[in-house]
């Protein structure tokens, strides 16, 4: 029996490439109605339709599912929500003055805030990464919206070694001061040599969580394009 072997033409992939276009703009219009109920819950019609120069009409069927956006409107909604309400959110979840912590339960338990942060990441980002890479747990709601929203591959870092035909790079370098207690381990058949990767996680306090993962990543001959997380503290931004 010969076997059956699928090959990919440049024009399929053209093709390939252009649907995946499609649903990212489906996507996106999608995310912006969800802006548009969130903001619906403390703003009237009336105040939406001032502020978007949208008529009440369009907002309202917009809000009810029975039209979606154009793409340069639904960007225009999106870019609106963000600059009025989502900091505003984020900190009312995040950010409490009894405490000194950061917390992020409620924020990574929300699809709809990290459908918009990973569209944040996108904008920030918008070259082609390959993967995302983050350690567990914390990092893995964020990481994993991310990596679906970019098209790339999750790539998690655990303090537990499992079983690994390949082996694992391990993290044993970090740039800050404090010690590294246990490393983290990154299992080398998931990793592809001369790909470029975003580490992504939900906050960095003292910086050494993302320096092992930069050290696994310099391990495995990744190109680290960036690094994005929802709250960090001031040394811990000046020191990376």
């Amino acid at each position: 029996m010969i076997p059956y072997v699928h090959v990919c033409t440049k024009r399929g992939v053209r093709r390939v490439e252009g649907i995946m276009g499609k649903l990212k703009e489906i996507k996106k219009k999608i995310l912006a109605v969800s802006c548009l109920k969130a903001m619906k819950e403390s703003l009237t019609y009336r105040r939406l339709s001032a502020d978007l120069h949208l008529p009440i009409g369009v907002l309202s069927r917009y809000v009810n599912g029975y039209v979606l956006p154009k793409a340069k409107r639904a960007e225009e909604i999106i870019d609106y929500f963000d600059r009025t309400f989502f900091n505003q959110r984020i900190q009312e979840l995040g950010v409490h003055e009894d405490s000194k912590y950061f917390v992020t339960r409620h924020i990574l338990a929300s699809p709809f805030l990290l459908d918009i942060i990973a569209h944040k990441i996108q904008d920030k980002f918008p070259q082609k990464i390959h993967a995302v890479l983050t350690a567990a747990v914390g990092g893995i709601p964020l990481a994993t919206k991310t990596a679906d929203t970019l098209g790339a591959a999750l790539l998690v870092a655990k303090q537990s070694q499992e079983v690994s035909p390949l082996g694992f790079y391990t993290s044993r370098h970090t740039t800050t001061e404090k010690p590294v207690l246990r490393p983290y381990f990154l299992s080398k058949d998931l990793v592809r040599k001369n790909k470029r990767v975003l580490i992504v996680d939900d906050v960095v306090r003292a910086g050494t969580t993302i320096s092992l993962l930069a050290d696994i990543a310099h391990q495995a001959r990744l190109e680290i394009v960036g690094v994005y997380c929802i709250f960090i503290v001031q040394p811990a931004y000046d020191r990376l």
